[in-house]
């Protein structure tokens, strides 16, 4: 075998994936601005996209430096006969052009920052390398199909269930339609009466095209810096949808190698490789799709403890506090800094927060913070902010089932016939829950060791603070788990009871268990019961992570 041949191939799907994702977004802004007749032929972008790098790499390989001139007309060549055979395709074959010559300088680059260990092991390892492959296969198929739906609803999208319900959904709509409105000088954004996701028949008031609203807005009114940018740069959904995606995809997969990297060694190898089994998890999948941004979030405070644990403070502080004012619940890491005296880390965060929240106060105005304040607050804080199941009572049940959080399971144990199962007693689990999570956060800060060690309990105390939340859902509220198992692989070869532990908490988790369908769990006691199940298998394996984390250190 060719000497440095597997990092040509794993550099070839990591530039696959992001490249199909670009040709998509570049092909809706080339038809929306200049060829406004032509059609969204996405199988048509991704054949081409895939031919003309396929190419590009085994020409690549003859060459002994990157020709941009000769990738561009392989480019060219490739998508010529697309044009010849209909006319029509000459604007989105345009972006192929654009987007393969400059992939495949990426990847160069891609290979020279691999390690050079990677080479023979495809000799050494056979069958785990065709295992490996047909992941990364598997992750550039379900991502094709995903950004195809994106560019073309018309084709076919699901996860596991073709139901709308599951296969339609977009939370990015509730940041969309949130910023519009702000936009629009609406008083109170946060008011059910927006939102046809809690009032089913809500008049809809919007500026951006292509747009059909559902879901509310919950976060602070300093997210909305974000999608205020957006509806900046184009009023058109269509833009922006396809657009948020690519950003997901690059953002995850550069701080996924950049932890990998961080913590470095087999770990931190095996880790990296198991990037691609982690993209294709339901969850991953989920929020891919949903345009939700709790990935992001997850990924952004993690690699915030990265970054200052490099001696980056503003990088770290800058990125947590975005964090934090988005989704709240990474805030538990201001708690870890504090008993730690970790001041500087605080204090940037703090500070950062502070900046954002003024820039974003001079963007939107103060009527979303006053909103916030005196409307969403309660709202959040009494769990009827969440009262989907009252809206759409055909779905009740998998709203109770998808409700992942400590507040919501004493609503499941209702659903499941057991009686004395009220608001008050949810009301009171969440407040336990709550404080059990900051006693947990002294505890992990106590925690001692090197980066593996400390990446572990900021992943496991990011999970159990995201379940505080009154609407924490389970089609990817695994993200943060998941991410944790991949920098514990070395469990699997230990005792039986860590593997058993492995085993079900990845089933539960990679699947979404009894919160997305599955074939023969459509009775509601059925997928109910393996929803509780699973957020007391979350919440445990997070916890035993942390007694890990400690027992570790010792050793």
């Amino acid at each position: 075998m060719k000497s440095g041949l597997e990092r040509k191939i794993i550099a070839f799907i990591i530039v696959a994936t992001l490249a199909v994702i670009l040709v998509h977004t570049e092909s809706v802004l080339l038809r929306k601005s200049f060829f406004t007749t032509a059609p969204t032929a996405p199988y048509q972008l991704v054949a081409a996209t895939l031919l003309a790098l396929i190419l590009s790499f085994l020409v690549g390989t003859k060459l002994r430096k990157f020709n941009y001139l000769a990738h561009l007309v392989i480019s060219i060549v490739v998508t010529a006969p697309f044009v010849l055979i209909d006319p029509s395709l000459l604007g989105p074959m345009i972006a192929v052009v654009a987007v393969c010559p400059s992939a495949v300088l990426l990847s160069n680059f891609v290979i020279s920052k691999l390690p050079p260990w990677l080479d023979g092991v495809a000799v050494k390892f056979p069958l785990r390398s065709v295992l490996w492959l047909l992941l990364a296969l598997l992750m550039i198929t379900q991502t094709t199909r995903l950004s195809s739906w994106l560019v073309d609803p018309a084709k076919d999208w699901q996860i596991s269930s073709n139901d709308p319900f599951y296969a339609q959904h977009m939370c990015i709509t509730a940041y969309v339609y949130a910023a519009d409105l702000s936009r629009q000088g609406e008083d109170n954004i946060y008011n059910k009466k927006h939102y046809p996701g809690l009032t089913p028949d809500a008049k809809i008031t919007t500026t951006i095209k292509n747009f059909k609203p559902d879901d509310p807005y919950q976060y602070p009114p300093q997210f909305l810096l974000l999608p205020r940018l957006a509806i900046a740069l184009t009023s058109d959904f269509d833009v922006i949808k396809i657009f948020w995606f690519f950003l997901q995809a690059l953002f995850i997969g550069f701080i996924s190698l950049s932890l990998a990297q961080f913590i470095g060694g087999k770990i931190g190898a095996s880790a990296a490789l198991l990037i691609p089994l982690l993209w294709i998890s339901f969850p991953v999948l989920s929020n891919f799709q949903y345009g939700q941004f709790h990935m992001v979030s997850i990924l952004l405070a993690v690699g915030a403890m990265m970054w200052f644990a490099q001696g980056k403070h503003k990088l770290g502080g800058v990125t947590l506090a975005f964090a934090i004012l988005s989704k709240v619940s990474p805030g538990i890491l201001l708690i870890y800094f504090l008993v730690k005296r970790r001041w500087k880390e605080a204090g940037w965060t703090i500070v950062f927060c502070l900046v954002i929240s003024l820039l974003a106060l001079v963007v939107v105005g103060p009527k979303p913070f006053e909103a916030f304040i005196s409307y969403q607050l309660p709202e959040l804080q009494s769990g009827s902010a969440f009262s989907f199941a009252e809206a759409w009572p055909d779905y009740r049940d998998q709203f109770i089932a998808g409700n992942q959080s400590p507040f919501a399971f004493i609503f499941k144990l209702d659903a499941l016939g057991i009686s004395g199962m009220t608001q008050n007693l949810a009301n009171v689990v969440h407040m336990i829950y709550t404080l059990f999570v900051v006693i947990i956060a002294f505890f992990a800060a106590r925690i001692k060791g090197g980066r593996h060690i400390q990446l572990l309990v900021w992943l496991a105390l990011l999970n159990l603070g995201a379940l505080v939340s009154k609407g924490a859902w389970g089609d990817y509220i695994p993200i943060g788990t998941l991410l944790l198992m991949t920098y514990l692989l070395q469990e699997i070869s230990g005792s039986l009871g860590q593997k058993l532990v492995m085993i079900v908490t990845g089933i539960f988790m990679f699947l979404s268990l009894g919160v997305l369908p599955l074939p023969g769990l459509d009775n509601p006691s059925v997928f109910i019961s393996l929803a509780a199940l699973g957020m007391l298998v979350m919440i445990s394996f997070n916890l035993w992570v942390l007694f890990r984390a400690r027992q570790m250190a010792k050793e």
